[in-house]
């Protein structure tokens, strides 16, 4: 929808409109959802496409989403598209059609994100513990006598950036 109403803008609102998008310059991960029943959706990923190198987010973590496939007459297309892009989902967003299939290529990219480490940290710093919960997915804190024992996934730049703001206090086990 975004690449029809771009189309159609005056040339000087385009480039405001370009610096809205440029919120997905912040983004972990793309969605790109494509009309699958649109004439012209191949034109139209590749004004995306485009668009997004203009942008430089194009080096994002990118899932190709064909909406609408309960719209085709045939799923030859479907089987096409699925060679050509390997990594892509194929979904009906309206019926809920392959909806965990979607989840599942978050989940996969978000996994390649993320370690999984245990923490000890010592003395126990509470400002810390509350840090973990809100930028990793804590798995366990266990508290010892002198310590905290953290298991937690977490990105490997924000695990960095907890060590140097609270050298000392943050070893890492494993």
């Amino acid at each position: 929808d975004t690449v029809g109403f771009i189309r159609k803008l005056p040339t000087k609102l385009v480039a405001s409109f370009k610096s809205t998008l440029m919120e997905v310059t912040e983004a972990d991960i793309i969605l790109h959802v494509i009309d699958i029943t649109h004439p012209q959706y191949e034109q139209q990923m590749s004004v995306v496409k485009h668009t997004l190198k203009e942008l430089g987010a194009d080096d994002k973590p990118t899932i190709l989403v064909f909406n609408k496939i309960d719209g085709l007459e045939s799923m030859d297309i479907v089987r096409r598209l699925r060679a050509t892009y390997a990594n892509a989902v194929f979904i009906s967003a309206a019926r809920g059609m392959n909806i965990p299939e979607l989840e599942a290529a978050l989940l996969n990219i978000l996994d390649e994100k993320v370690i999984r480490v245990k923490l000890s940290i010592s003395p126990p710093d509470f400002k810390l513990i509350g840090e973990l919960h809100t930028h990793s997915n804590l798995i366990s804190e266990e508290y010892e006598e002198d310590s905290i024992a953290v298991e937690c996934d977490i990105e490997p730049a924000e695990l960095e950036r907890l060590k140097k703001h609270y050298k000392g206090i943050v070893t890492v086990v494993e």
